[in-house]
């Protein structure tokens, strides 16, 4: 990783009244020009590390750094930062273009070169053609993009986002989120993305930090994160998917439900270990001697795949087959078996 352009050393903060802190010795860095994804469930603390960088909480310890410089003390107007609002926080009675250099005109600059660096911010999201139209008349994905042309046009060292597709409905999620992501690999944006979605982590991050209880679960690289998850927690966070306990044998291969064999992808010791097996980990067969006897639950034709539901020794296990055509007879006999690979050991 190249240096450290936001440093994150131990933060602490606590809330009046509350049992525990919402962050908990946080450390964090990100590269310039990386997108890094906070990504856990409400009251995890992400939002609350957010808003320590922009400014708008203090932290009760710790140190925050951008470019080197400490920045912990500063008011938020004079951090390099940007932050785009969940609900956008747009003004109605201005037009797009007047939204977009309203920072620009705060921080001191003329009406002229505020207005002309608006107009390069809105034609980075491609908006230039409706500078002069009022925000209420857009939809909520243009909306979204003139609250992201307003924070770069400050041109600022880290971009922040806060849960920014929240507002927004599945189609336009994800194209906003392409158009985020093209956006900051084409510009270098240094960017931390708060989001409870681990879809929108996953698609538009470089790394993303796992977090619980105020503290960092897991941080790595989206796939790393969902196929070699550290915890239960993690495991479950990043994905649907069944814990299982499995066998490791002197032969270094995973035995599960005393019947399925998997290598484990890696050198293990003998004894009882966690795995985490994903929907398409599984396979589904005709019923035979190789595999682990199942029985069909539910069989549904989804169009890209398959999603059986079957009945074996471990339970209920959803069987996801991608590319698939060939749905199954509810209560037909089948055998079940997990690609290479498909088991994760936890830890």
């Amino acid at each position: 990783m190249s240096r450290a352009r936001l440093q994150l050393e131990g933060l602490v903060r606590r809330h009046a009244g509350a049992a525990r802190a919402a962050v908990q010795r946080f450390d964090l860095a990100v590269a310039a020009g990386e997108l890094v994804a906070l990504l856990g469930p409400s009251g995890c603390g992400k939002t609350t590390v957010l808003r320590m960088v922009a400014g708008l909480e203090p932290p009760d310890a710790g140190r925050i750094r951008i470019d080197g410089a400490d920045v912990t003390a500063l008011a938020p107007s004079e951090r390099p930062v940007s932050l785009v609002f969940q609900n956008y926080a747009l003004f109605p009675h201005l037009s797009v273009l007047d939204n977009v250099a309203f920072g620009l005109r705060a921080s001191g600059q003329s009406a002229e070169r505020a207005r002309e660096q608006a107009h390069a911010a809105l034609e980075l999201v491609e908006l230039d053609g409706v500078t002069d139209r009022a925000t209420h008349a857009l939809s909520g994905g243009q909306q979204q993009r003139v609250a992201l042309a307003r924070a770069l046009a400050l041109e600022p060292a880290v971009l922040l986002f806060d849960e920014p597709l929240s507002n927004l409905d599945e189609a336009l999620r994800r194209q906003v989120r392409e158009q985020i992501r093209t956006l900051q690999r084409r510009l270098g944006l240094t960017v931390l993305y708060v989001t409870h979605d681990q879809a929108e982590a996953m698609a538009v991050s470089d790394r993303v930090v796992v977090m619980n209880e105020g503290r960092v679960a897991q941080v790595g690289r989206p796939r790393e994160l969902y196929e070699h998850p550290a915890s239960p927690f993690v495991a479950g966070f990043m994905g649907e998917g069944r814990l299982i306990d499995a066998q490791v044998g002197d032969d270094g291969l995973l035995r599960i439900a005393g019947t399925l064999v998997v290598p484990s992808g890696r050198a293990l010791a003998p004894g009882t270990v966690q795995v985490m097996v994903r929907p398409h980990g599984w396979r589904i067969e005709p019923a035979s001697s190789r595999g682990l006897p199942a029985r069909v639950l539910r069989s549904a034709y989804l169009g890209r795949g398959i999603e059986t539901t079957v009945l074996c020794a471990l339970g209920e296990v959803l069987v996801v087959s991608a590319g698939a055509r060939r749905t199954y007879e509810i209560g037909a006999p089948a055998s079940l078996t997990i690609d290479a690979g498909g088991a994760a050991v936890l830890g």
